[in-house]
């Protein structure tokens, strides 16, 4: 929660649209109410959950927002997008000057997940994943953010304060480091 709480404190403004579905993860729109951003949601379709992504791709051709949030796999509906997918949106987004987040909590309890580092090496795109689902990792809170020169404000401006033990720690990775933590969590 506190690493989508910094995001929409460094890239949402008031009046700013953020695209997203619904049903989806409910820390989403208090954290853009906040901000005083502008919410739009487009329902999943039919009785499976379906991700509308034709409806997706063309509101953000419409409505140009800000942010595009991506909850993959989806909380509750446990939609999964593909690669192909996502990199669709990050195309459309990219085009518009957007930020996709891509919020990975989720994914290694998807049987045949897959990576999403690649798009998020794109430079329009927040990449969000959870250590107390992948490690069984809990209370320990551990923000890592790697962000384009071009997405200002940085989010380590906006580190948690509410929690005792917080820090706020220059950033020192880069696609390097990355690429190693990958390589690290993937075990290569």
């Amino acid at each position: 929660d506190a690493a989508i709480h910094a995001i929409f404190h460094a890239y949402g403004d008031r009046g700013d649209q953020v695209l997203t579905t619904t049903p989806t993860f409910g820390y989403y729109t208090p954290c853009a109410q906040m901000q005083g951003m502008k919410i739009l949601q487009l329902p999943y379709e039919g009785i499976k959950f379906e991700f509308p992504i034709e409806k997706i791709s063309a509101a953000l051709l419409e409505h140009k927002p800000k942010l595009l949030l991506i909850c993959n796999p989806n909380n509750p509906t446990g939609t999964y997008l593909d690669l192909r997918q996502l990199s669709a949106l990050e195309s459309v987004i990219a085009d518009i000057k957007g930020i996709l987040i891509i919020d990975e909590a989720y994914a290694n309890l998807v049987v045949g997940s897959w990576d999403a580092i690649p798009i998020a090496q794109n430079g329009n795109t927040v990449l969000l994943r959870s250590m107390t689902k992948d490690y069984s990792l809990t209370g320990i809170l551990c923000l890592l953010f790697q962000e384009e020169q071009h997405l200002k404000p940085k989010c380590h401006e906006f580190y948690v304060t509410y929690f005792t033990n917080s820090q706020k720690v220059p950033p020192v990775f880069h696609h390097q480091n990355l690429q190693s933590l990958a390589a690290v969590h993937l075990g290569e």
